[in-house]
């Protein structure tokens, strides 16, 4: 189960976004340090919750656009708390 009591599996969040990698709607620079890139693909096939994921990793922890090591490091407190509803 993704998401239980409001927090989100680790194993089952790394699973989700490297599925999102391989189906092209994220791709991944491992340049110096990584960096995760939503594409532009409609992503109107998704579920809900890998909608959700997207929106929240992406857009929520990093700039909108894509996030890096140093920005999941700086937010890794967000990680522990309770998603929003």
């Amino acid at each position: 189960m993704l998401i239980t009591d409001g927090l989100i599996d680790e194993i089952s969040l790394s699973s989700t976004i490297l599925d999102l990698i391989d189906r092209e709607f994220l791709r991944i620079d491992n340049k110096e340090d990584f960096e995760i890139y939503k594409t532009d693909k409609d992503r109107s096939s998704l579920l809900k919750y890998e909608d959700f994921i997207i929106t929240w990793f992406i857009e929520g922890l990093g700039n909108g656009t894509s996030i890096t090591n140093h920005e999941l490091t700086n937010n890794s407190n967000k990680l522990t708390e309770p998603i929003p509803r």
